[in-house]
């Protein structure tokens, strides 16, 4: 019999997790050195060996301690032996501890700490030192940062300082940066030639002019801007102050050691700079910022307005620039993103060089079109917007463009080295009549709009042509939700907005419900709040769903391409303006503290309301050419203005047909781009809204593996708008495994990092055009799958319309990589199907083999693996033109199975359906395996170094000691000959491993056993180790292991021995000739309890065992039985559980484990069977057998099960065979004959006077005095 869990030995403790890798022991420990960190990485060492004895450990503690700090640990222990039992580990690590920790003084060491100067370090490596020295200081936690943000100021050098007091930085991390940024703008400084100081130029001279040099004898002073009335500190270069109010007169400087100034202004430290052509390795921009004052009609500069991180910035436009820059201020205003070296540099056309503090990436917002592109920042130049930003916006000039103002006639000149400066479209120039046709323009839409008075008014609409129905379904129970207390502060905004939607008709006090659900209130903007109905508490759950398909979210993009004008229309409040029908209405209540609202409207949270109302958009918009509907988003497309104007007339009067209302605010009329469902789309294409992958980028690495699985999930929603991937995310998505213990290695690092900064660049596809040429790619990986799909137009431009990838399962991986490249062939064409049923395309490769299989025109090869041949038949259906293209010219696609998405099921299933399918076509046409042949044999070893040294061994002899690849080969070398090119042990043929599987498949083509193969073998071949392949193949064919022998069964485990009545029982049903018998056995006492059944239900399993056995013998502590579907009803063990009933199950399919009763439902058969030709009804026949078991003496226990059950043996039928020993009679004579051995007769009349002794009066007893009245019994008076 199986054990049952309940009697289970006690499982041993859980092992400790084995990590990936192996924890070394630390070096060993010498007295001097930090006991601190020694002993820290003793204990890493020891936690990986937490399972060792206390013994062990002090093993291993004195194995990695030097001589001398043994002998530290024996004083510490004396009188003991540190090895000795009753010296714990712990207590050897504490000593040592003792001994060896270093005592510090805190004010020492912060003295110290303070004292730490930069010197010739790196600003990184300086504050990493400052965290190790603040370590020994002891900070307490709330000065910890500012500690290290003062130390760190006090020990940079003096100009950088200076500019850290300015700043006030609030941590170290903060005045990091900042001394970084200004390390950059001196580093900028001290390599521009000196005569580029001034970058204002007051004057410009005219032809024939001279310019006016220093006097001899001046100086040339540190730069100020002219104008400004401020001059530089000498010893400090601020302004503000001069030399001698200056608290640096008395510093020395770092670079000449006098005392003066620091090492900003020093004049010793001026470098001479090569002119920057001769340059070599750099990115050279030319940038002239010059102020004329006095040069007359000068047309104004042309601008452009911006949002720099949600921030408006005028930019003047220069399409001369080859970059675009923005001054310090207004990289302050933005939030300071983050700044990164560069190795740009700009240079005004004097030559001087402008200082870069670095560059950033900001998110920029022109015309609606948002993205993410670099900028540089300087210290005070002008905004300009050069050539760089102009692939990521797709402007146009004449409406973008505007006059400056004239700001004090400014000319930012600005020019990119080599290229020539790309003057303006002429078109640009004609700004009056660009403005006419646009006022044209809008005034025309203007007036369309107003046609509609009642689509934009304000208030919330009401749908006038259908209501909202909810079903239920046919088992649906009412669920009543209590009300959730609310703040008190809510409390009258919750009352005022309940009070609002009344008015509106929106809901409705009621006094009774069957159903309500409890309230949400979320926040919104302004104080305001939302109130929403949780129906997810039950109403949800007993909804059958609306039917109605959403749109698929690619359909919509790819329907939306090819237009130049785009309407956006958003709906106010949609799920509002639908109207319930009255039953819906009992339904959606919600419970306030106020009491019960009931929703007239359909409401936000009901299951059922997103399909209901895209059904109500579709009916709506029924037969009008480009339109698209997704809930309450309503997009208008067209190619002209004129079928744009035509379509959303015809939508606007649909919608007042309706009578919805929309929020005008909210809707996009007339645009050639628009943001729609996470995406920008416009005639080009479709790519991320940036806003969206901000949210990406700016994530910081993740701590754990739920944050990296929503990192990876955000990244792979663009996936298919991503080309170029490299092989970056396989080290993040196997650190996601939950297989893979948490270690976030340099690796998954720099390749979080690197995705990022893939997500920053352009990601945009192209919009499919069922006229244009299509080509179809893929390709494969170790891991992954990756395919695109684009267009080739007659220009012989290409771009992409999607991309996608998958990961291999675990199955996949193990393919060959022709299978590899096969299936992304065929998971390519399967993806795109939508895209290629019905059309001819080309399909590209780069494993030629393919070719010849898919592409055939004489068919499928049958040489080709049973798989192949299938995916082969599977593509018949498409037609394509395959075309073979090498490895290097595959680089978008090779990123993608490199980086693939995760796995795709619906790929995977619908796959193995089809191959289901192909597979008896496949099996019809297939060869059979071409067998070896000795071509094959004599073209292998000539390839094979081995065998080709083997052979030269065998020819001219073989030396003494030969190398490893040679020593199996050896010990049979007088036995080995050469035949014919192929080298044979004698009548056996040695196979060149290239083949060895190949003939293994032949040895094992009828699947024989590995002592038939190895007999197989021995008359044919041989190679080294031949014994150990036959026997692996063996064992891992799957075919052979379905098929092999039922295994040994397991060791017997019983169930244990009960040591009381009841204690526990085993139930079970027995048929008898169409008769249902429910039996129960007593495991200590054998008691047999049989109970005709005429229903086996488990309501009528437990009222008969209550009824008959329970309620006689009280409730047992476990029932055992198996698992039959009364015994493991929910109402079964509903009683089991009222009654403090435990109930176990027998393994299914495994009745040996109940089988104290299935041995009594044998015997109960068998019993009734032999009495059959006996008269007498079933009842009667089972209670005579029950009463003959129960009196008989049972061998496993020595007693009846009467005896051990109710404590006395009961009678049988065959109890007056034995003769008793006396009559009762006899009994009561002989009791009476021994009592009166010791006794008198008396006799007594009445009247008689007797002594009477009364206990009542005393313990000892009291003679009184009486007289006989009159007898009662023979002795009694």
């Amino acid at each position: 019999m199986a054990k049952s869990e309940k009697y289970k030995a006690p499982a041993p403790p859980m092992p400790m997790p084995q990590l990936s890798y192996q924890v070394t022991p630390p070096p060993k420990y010498n007295v001097g050195d930090s006991w601190k960190t020694w002993s820290l990485l003793f204990k890493v060492y020891i936690e990986e060996r937490s399972t060792l004895s206390d013994k062990n450990k002090k093993v291993a503690l004195l194995s990695c301690l030097s001589i001398k700090a043994v002998e530290e640990l024996q004083a510490i222990c004396k009188p003991d032996d540190p090895l000795d039992d009753h010296v714990k580990f712990d207590g050897l690590l504490k000593g040592l501890s003792n001994q060896f920790l270093e005592l510090t003084n805190n004010t020492l060491e912060r003295n110290k700490f303070f004292q730490l100067k930069m010197g010739s370090s790196l600003l990184k490596e300086f504050a990493s030192a400052l965290k190790k020295a603040a370590a020994s200081c002891k900070f307490p936690s709330a000065y910890y940062d500012m500690a290290l943000t003062d130390g760190f100021i006090l020990g940079v050098p003096d100009y950088i300082r200076a500019v850290l007091i300015k700043d006030k930085p609030s941590n170290l991390a903060t005045a990091l940066e900042s001394a970084e940024n200004v390390l950059l703008s001196k580093s900028s400084l001290d390599a521009r030639p000196q005569s580029s100081a001034d970058f204002s130029v007051n004057l410009v001279q005219r032809k024939g002019q001279q310019r006016t040099s220093p006097k001899k004898g001046q100086k040339n002073q540190p730069s100020t801007p002219p104008g400004s009335g401020e001059q530089r500190c000498q010893s400090c270069g601020q302004t503000g102050h001069l030399r001698h109010n200056c608290h640096h007169l008395e510093t020395t400087c770092n670079h000449c050691s006098k005392k003066g100034h620091i090492e900003a202004v020093c004049q010793a430290k001026q470098k001479p700079s090569s002119p920057p052509s001769q340059r070599s390795g750099q990115n050279n921009q030319r940038v002239t910022c010059v102020r004329v004052n006095n040069v007359e009609n000068v047309a104004p500069p042309f601008s452009i307005l911006t949002k720099m991180e949600g921030v408006p910035v005028k930019m003047e436009f220069d399409c001369g620039a080859g970059c675009s820059i923005i001054p310090r201020s207004i990289w302050k205003k933005i939030k300071k993103p983050p700044l990164r070296p560069t190795s740009t540099h700009c240079f005004t056309y004097t030559g001087a060089e402008i200082p870069i503090n670095g560059e950033a990436s900001i998110t920029v917002v022109i015309d609606e079109q948002a993205a993410r592109v670099p900028v540089l920042v300087t210290a005070n130049t002008a905004p300009i917007m050069g050539r760089s930003w102009f692939a990521s916006f797709d402007i146009d000039l004449r409406k973008s463009l505007i006059h400056l103002k004239k700001m004090d006639n400014a000319v930012n000149a600005v020019a990119t080295k080599p290229s020539a400066p790309t003057a303006l479209p002429a078109a640009s120039l004609t700004a009056p009549r660009l403005e006419k046709e646009k006022g044209t323009t809008q005034a025309s839409l203007a007036a369309l709009l107003n046609d509609y008075p009642e689509v934009f008014a304000e208030g919330l609409g009401y749908c006038t042509k259908l209501k909202a129905l909810l079903q239920l379904k046919d088992d649906a129970k009412p669920v009543f939700i209590k009300a959730r207390p609310l703040p008190f502060a809510l409390k009258p905004t919750v009352e005022m907005e309940f009070n609002r939607l009344a008015e509106l008709q929106v809901v409705s006090p009621v006094d009774y419900s069957e159903w309500a659900a409890p309230i949400v209130v979320a926040p919104k903007p302004g104080g305001k709040i939302r109130v929403c109905a949780d129906f997810s508490t039950g109403l949800n759950k007993q909804l059958d769903l609306h039917q109605h398909p959403l749109p698929r979210t690619q359909d919509l993009l790819t329907s939306l391409g090819n237009n130049a004008y785009y309407t956006k229309i958003n709906f106010s409040d949609a799920y509002l303006q639908i109207e319930l029908d009255d039953e819906a209405k009992q339904l959606v209540v919600v419970s306030t503290h106020k009491g019960l609202y009931c929703y007239n409207r359909l409401p936000f949270g009901v299951s059922s309301a997103p399909g209901i109302f895209q059904k109500t958009m579709d009916t709506m918009l029924q037969a009008i050419d480009g339109v698209h509907a997704y809930i309450d988003d309503i997009v208008i497309v067209g190619r002209t203005k004129e079928e744009h104007r035509a379509r959303l007339k015809s939508v606007l009067s649909r919608i007042k047909d309706f009578g919805f209302h929309v929020r005008k605010a909210k809707c996009s009329f007339e645009k050639s781009e628009i943001v729609y469902l996470g995406f920008i789309i416009n005639n080009d294409g479709i790519r991320a809204d940036p806003k969206k992958i901000a949210a990406i980028t700016d994530m910081p690495p993740p701590g754990d593996v739920k944050a990296l699985k929503a990192f990876l999930g955000m990244v792979n929603h663009y996936h298919c708008f991503i080309p170029n991937l490299v092989d970056l995310e396989q080290p993040l998505t196997y650190l996601s495994s939950s297989k893979t213990p948490w270690k976030c290695s340099t690796e998954c690092s720099k390749a979080f990092c690197d995705v990022k900064k893939i997500l920053l660049g352009p990601m945009v596809v192209g919009h499919y055009n069922p006229d244009e040429e299509i080509i179809v790619a893929a390709d494969a990986s170790a891991y992954g799958i990756g395919a695109q799909i684009y267009h080739r137009y007659a220009n012989g431009q290409e771009k992409v319309i999607a991309y996608a990838s998958k990961e291999l399962d675990a199955a996949q991986k193990n393919y060959g990589q022709i299978e590899k490249e096969a299936l992304a062939l065929v998971f390519a064409i399967m993806k795109f199907h939508q895209y290629l049923f019905g059309r001819e395309f080309t399909l590209l490769t780069d494993h030629k083999p393919l070719v010849t299989i898919f592409g055939d025109k004489k068919g499928v090869p049958v040489t080709a693996a049973s798989r192949l041949q299938r995916w082969a038949i599977k593509l018949l259906g498409y037609a394509f033109t395959i075309e073979y293209r090498k490895t290097e010219d595959f680089g978008q696609v090779d990123g993608l199975s490199r980086l693939p998405a995760s796995d795709d099921k619906d790929f995977d299933s619908s796959a193995n359906r089809k191959d289901v399918k192909l597979y008896q076509v496949v099996a019809e046409n297939q060869e059979a395996f071409r067998p070896v042949s000795t071509t094959d044999l004599l073209r292998e070893t000539k390839k094979d170094a081995t065998l080709q040294r083997v052979k030269k061994a065998i020819d001219h002899g073989w030396s003494e000691k030969p190398d490893a690849a040679l020593q199996p080969y050896y010990k049979y070398r007088h036995e080995l000959n050469v035949i014919k090119g192929c080298i044979c042990w004698g009548a056996r043929t040695v196979i060149p491993p290239s083949l060895r599987a190949r003939v293994l498949q032949t040895l094992h083509k009828t699947h024989p056993g590995i002592v038939a193969m190895k007999s197989i073998a021995r008359q044919h071949c041989w190679w080294p180790g031949i014994s150990e392949d036959i026997v692996k193949l063996v064992q891992d064919c799957s075919s052979c292991a379905t098929a092999q022998k039922t295994p040994q069964k397991t060791t017997l485990s019983c169930w244990p021995l009960a040591q009381r009545a009841m204690e526990r029982v085993h139930i079970d049903y027995a048929d008898y000739k169409g008769k249902q018998l429910l039996l129960l056995v007593d495991d200590y006492s054998k008691w047999l309890e049989v109970i005709p059944m005429t229903s086996t239900t488990a309501a009528a399993t437990a009222a008969a065992l209550y009824s008959k056995v329970f309620s006689a013998f009280g409730y047992p502590q476990l029932i055992g039985s198996d698992n039959g579907r009364q015994f493991a009803s929910e109402e079964f063990a509903s009683f089991c559980h009222a009654h403090g009933i435990q109930h176990l199950f027998s393994p299914a399919y495994h009745p040996q484990s109940n089988g104290q009763v299935e041995r009594e439902v044998d015997s109960i058969k068998r019993a009734l069977l032999k009495q059959e030709l006996e008269g007498g009804s079933m009842e009667e026949k089972l209670l005579a057998f029950l009463m003959r078991y129960r009196a008989t003496l049972l061998e496993s226990t020595g007693h009846s099960p009467a005896k051990l059950f109710i404590g006395r043996s009961i009678c049988p039928d065959l109890h007056q065979l034995y003769p008793a020993l006396l009559s009762p009679t006899q009994k009561q004579q002989k009791m009476t004959k021994d009592f009166n051995k010791s006794a008198k007769s008396r006799q007594l009349q009445v009247g008689d006077k007797v002594l009477i002794k009364d206990d009542r009066i005393n313990r000892q007893g009291h003679w009184r005095k009486g007289l006989i009245a009159r007898q009662i019994g023979h002795v009694l008076y």
